[in-house]
């Protein structure tokens, strides 16, 4: 799905060695975390128009005891991690915190966390992006839930958006 939206034909991840580091220091990784980094993780428009895809060389500045944040807010506003004890699953839950104190479940699976950042992200990175949808009135957003299908994806706690 992400790949057609982005029209994305080719790998553009990170390498093996890469993926490796972060797993020295954190133990295991999710399968799906693993296979997003590997095929999707340097795609600069996917991942780092808006908010950002922690890179490898970058996990140093995000460390957390309880958590493995990978994606940050584009003002370091808010994160988003897996907790230490989801690691071992293939598709874990994802958590958002404003304070890295304070954790909230946001997704119940990465997977759907990569879905609704590619859906936000295309705000800012495609050719027909609009950054209106914070300011869209009642009358706008009646019209679009009329006439395209809801893809059951948001923002529950960060901002609220679907």
């Amino acid at each position: 799905m992400i790949k057609k939206l982005f029209h994305i034909t080719k790998r553009n991840g990170f390498s093996h060695d890469e993926i490796q580091t972060i797993n020295n220091n954190f133990g295991e990784l999710p399968q799906v975390f693993i296979d997003y980094y590997l095929e999707l993780g340097k795609d600069e428009w996917l991942n780092h128009t808006q908010d950002s895809l922690i890179k490898p060389e970058q996990f140093q500045y995000f460390k957390h005891s309880e958590y493995l944040i990978f994606y940050c807010e584009n003002q370091r506003a808010c994160v988003w991690g897996i907790h230490k004890n989801d690691l071992y699953r293939s598709n874990p839950p994802v958590y958002m915190s404003y304070d890295e104190e304070v954790w909230e479940m946001e997704f119940e699976t990465l997977t759907d966390f990569f879905h609704a950042m590619a859906y936000l992200q295309t705000v800012y990175a495609l050719e027909y992006g609009c950054k209106s949808f914070y300011s869209i009135e009642q009358t706008d957003l009646d019209i679009i839930r009329e006439n395209f299908k809801n893809k059951g994806i948001s923002f529950r706690h960060w901002i609220g958006i679907e």
